[in-house]
């Protein structure tokens, strides 16, 4: 029973552009099946490369709608010209078109490929296509386990550096490309209308002309504690105790002990700009 491998980084299998069009020109030309082999350079655990258009053959078989079936005969042939000339270990890849129909791998092909395993063969892979373009290939490994993994395709163009340096020499000379011009954005400080004030117990912000915070780590930052010099009320202490009916004389006590802040911020709206005693929001 065959597994799917981790996917991990893809299997990739490259086709060389004059291969890739053999390749289609074999499957546009019949209104049926066809199929063949191609040789495949291994270029990697991951990476397979059909490097040119000699590499795609076919071989006597016979044809129809749903089916192309070769001849013994005329695959022994083709795996004994491969072993003449060196490459019998890389005629690993079998190709088949499905004519119009999706290019994906029927039940029919699965068993194909499972019966290689049978035939004693230790990888291949397998390549279907239609005539649209489309296409799909499957890595098989049969041995020392059977397991199986899709694979990327890739068409490679090859450049000749001949041409592509005369077509940069004269791009140079007659193609000017045109760059927008990127004017900076104009940064206007923004003066806030009032000062913020952070939690209970931290000093209020204040802003300079240009919209900086004046603010500096405080006390309570680094100690936990708070420092009656941080507080900045918007009422005196004189304002503070005749509001809230406290004398002078407990004036001094409630700012070095830190209850005149507390107070101050317990009975302040955070978002109102006017102040009211508990009796008056009572």
């Amino acid at each position: 029973m065959s597994t799917v491998a981790p996917r991990g980084y893809p299997l990739t299998l490259k086709i060389n552009a004059e291969a890739y069009d053999v390749l289609l020109a074999y499957v546009r030309a019949l209104d049926v099946e066809i199929n063949g082999f191609a040789y495949v350079k291994k270029v990697s655990n991951r990476v397979f490369v059909i490097e040119k258009a000699d590499d795609i053959i076919i071989t006597q078989q016979t044809v129809s709608h749903g089916s192309a079936v070769s001849d013994a005969i005329g695959n022994a042939i083709a795996y004994q010209e491969a072993a003449m000339c060196g490459r019998d270990d890389d005629l690993r890849v079998q190709w088949h078109s499905h004519v119009d129909g999706p290019a994906r791998f029927s039940i029919t092909d699965i068993n194909t490929m499972d019966a290689n395993e049978r035939a004693g063969m230790i990888w291949g892979i397998s390549l279907v296509l239609n005539k649209r373009g489309e296409f799909e290939a499957r890595f098989d490994l049969y041995q020392p386990i059977r397991t199986f993994q899709m694979m990327e395709v890739q068409i490679i163009h090859v450049v000749d550096p001949m041409l592509e340096a005369r077509v940069m020499a004269e791009i140079a000379q007659k193609v000017t490309i045109a760059r927008p011009q990127i004017i900076p954005a104009k940064v206007e400080a923004v003066r806030p209308a009032h000062r913020r004030r952070r939690w209970p117990r931290d000093p209020m912000l204040e802003f300079d002309d240009n919209g900086d915070e004046l603010d500096d780590v405080d006390d309570d930052e680094r100690d936990g504690d708070p420092d009656p010099d941080d507080f900045t009320p918007l009422l005196s202490l004189e304002d503070f105790a005749d509001v809230f009916g406290n004398g002078p004389e407990v004036i001094d006590r409630m700012k070095y002990s830190g209850a005149f802040a507390e107070a101050f911020f317990a009975t302040v709206h955070p978002f109102d700009t006017e102040f009211s005693t508990t009796q008056e929001r009572q």
